[in-house]
């Protein structure tokens, strides 16, 4: 797993030197970047030094001003994002975390999307500090979690580890608050994206040399700019329904927001297959940055993402004859594509052939139980037969029916899970009429389009915001995930 430690420095001339080998010794193969505030002490020019000896594990970014440990990390979070990193861990220069926690870190972020160290689960595990800075942190505790509705023991802490499409997800490369308030700001855009949070004990020590970096001015930044975060939402103009109400009707929108949220939640590693890719439209909003390559059997949809730069690569091709070397892809997902193919085994049978040992193929298909959730239930087989033919469905199979499909060509199950909720199926159905225009406009040109897309961007997503954030997720929509063996 590619592992990355990002440790902010300033003035930590005295602390590096040793820090920096202790993390590289916790786990094998974990990399470490520092990110130093042109420190006056000459921590960069250490931070080199350490960069020297370990050339292939330590990268250093100098920045030109001390900006806040926010931007900080802004920076390398994005540093992290374009290098395709699987885990991201933040901890403290000064050794107030401990690096023989890492590995902790890391089993846990297996169960969730984001990993916190907490002083205070299960008691109060801090070393040498006087009561006055102990009162003082659990009252700040305590305050952010009645702002905030944060679900943790400790909302300000440094240490965490982040799953790459967590940070994708909640825009990490741009946080508003400049200063110790960006540790609460990222735990609460996660918790607002719906991902999983969970924390592990771990004990918070002094810091071992230099001088502390709280002041009144960060105090007094935290203490208001966490009313932004609750009332205001600085992620808000980042989220996948607002994206999607721009290029598509909200029916649609509605139905592929559920399925970029789940699909979030997977480890995504390169080369990348978007099988079934339409002109782009699923990609160009759940990725930051051109993906390898996409296919559709469509010439024309693959001539509208050939031009809005999605992929690298786009290919005419049958998802049942795949023109891709074998063993040549390390992750292939498709979003609601399967379920409109005939024999879909070969389908399986050719990305198992693409895939390399260890590649995983991560799809989305609508299932039966979608039939038993309708908002005309007076016109059930007019309704039902009207929309599997639109859609031109092949028959929609039980979830246990998809995944002995996969597994039926070799694939070993990683997991399965309900995307959408019973009253998103329902909602999905009533918005349908409200997509003909677009689907017709579609039809005629072979280009969507959406009226006034930033102003309906704008407000429907304050008015859906309660629907999207349903929970109870149902199997009329699921995302499976499965693995080829080694």
């Amino acid at each position: 797993m590619k592992t990355l430690v990002i440790v902010p420095t300033y003035n930590e001339k005295d602390n590096i030197p040793t820090l920096v080998p202790a993390i590289l010794n916790s786990v094998p193969d974990i990399h470490v970047l520092i990110v130093d505030d042109n420190s006056p002490d000459g921590t960069g020019m250490i931070a080199e030094q350490l960069l020297s000896n370990t050339p292939q594990n330590v990268f250093v970014l100098h920045r030109q001003i001390k900006d806040g440990l926010g931007k900080a990390y802004s920076t390398g979070f994005a540093w992290a994002l374009d290098k395709d990193y699987e885990r991201i861990i933040t901890m403290d220069a000064d050794w107030s975390h401990n690096p023989s926690d890492i590995p902790r870190l890391l089993f846990e972020s297996g169960h969730v999307d984001l990993v916190v160290g907490s002083r205070y689960l299960g008691g109060v595990r801090i070393l040498d500090w006087p009561l006055s800075r102990l009162i003082i942190s659990a009252g700040a505790n305590r305050y952010v979690r009645l702002i905030t509705s944060l679900k943790l023991s400790d909302c300000t802490s440094g240490f965490m580890c982040f799953t790459n499409h967590t940070l994708r997800s909640i825009s990490a490369q741009k946080l508003s608050a400049k200063g110790y308030a960006a540790l609460i700001e990222l735990k609460y855009r996660t918790q607002k994206s719906g991902k999983k949070i969970g924390e592990i004990p771990i004990v918070f020590s002094q810091r071992q040399a230099g001088t502390p970096k709280m002041s009144s001015k960060i105090i007094l930044e935290a203490v208001w700019i966490i009313w932004l975060f609750r009332f205001f939402n600085p992620r808000k103009d980042t989220t996948y329904f607002k994206k999607f109400l721009r290029i598509a009707p909200l029916s649609l929108s509605l139905w592929r927001t559920q399925e970029a949220l789940a699909l979030s939640k997977q480890n995504l590693s390169t080369p990348l297959l978007d099988l079934g890719c339409g002109f782009g439209e699923f990609s160009s909003v759940f990725f930051d940055k051109p993906i390898d390559i996409g296919i559709d059997y469509d010439p024309r949809e693959i001539a509208h993402a050939q031009k809005s730069n999605v992929y690298k690569k786009c290919i005419v091709a049958d998802a049942r004859k795949l023109p891709l070397n074998s063993e040549s892809i390390q992750t292939a997902f498709s979003i609601s594509t399967l379920e409109h193919i005939p024999n879909v085994d070969e389908v399986f049978n050719e990305v198992y052939r693409i895939l390399k040992p260890g590649g995983r193929f991560v799809f989305t298909v609508p299932t039966s139980t979608f039939n038993q959730f309708l908002f005309f239930p007076f016109f059930k087989d007019f309704f039902l037969s009207i929309f599997h033919n639109i859609f031109k469905h092949q028959p929609l199979v039980l979830k246990d029916d998809w995944i002995k499909r996969a597994q039926k060509q070799g694939f070993n199950l990683i997991s399965v899970s309900g995307t959408i909720s019973k009253k998103q199926v329902l909602m999905y159905q009533l918005l349908l009429p409200f997509s003909i225009p677009s689907m017709v406009i579609k039809k005629l040109t072979g280009k969507r389009f959406v009226f006034f897309p930033t102003i309906r961007s704008q407000i429907l997503d304050k008015l859906f915001n309660r629907i999207i954030n349903q929970q109870n997720m149902t199997d009329a929509n699921i995302l499976i995930e499965v693995i080829k063996p080694t």
